[in-house]
């Protein structure tokens, strides 16, 4: 990932919404904190993993969210997926 400037007002109007965007990047903020927890936790202490039901049903970081992790913050990263269109989302519709 490059050092690009993110443009909140163009990513705004991708996804219609400031909430929305909130919403979205906040999500896949947690998400990768949480794959970079995992990834942490099987390099350092694997038998740590038992006790972390929470990282059960997620999978492991990309090379690509590796690096882009080891040079921002989550938020940044979640935030220049979404400008590049890495990220899609959808609704579940209400019955």
């Amino acid at each position: 990932m490059n050092d690009k400037l993110i443009n909140i007002s163009k990513i705004v109007e991708k996804v219609n919404s400031k909430y929305l965007l909130v919403m979205i990047a906040a999500k896949r903020s947690r998400q990768l904190s949480l794959l970079e927890q995992k990834d942490k936790i099987l390099k350092d202490e694997p038998d740590k993993l038992k006790s972390r039901p929470d990282l059960d049903n997620i999978g492991l970081l990309t090379e690509e969210e590796k690096l882009a992790l080891q040079n921002h913050k989550p938020i940044i990263v979640a935030l220049d997926e979404l400008m590049d269109d890495k990220i899609t989302y959808s609704f579940k519709e209400e019955e």
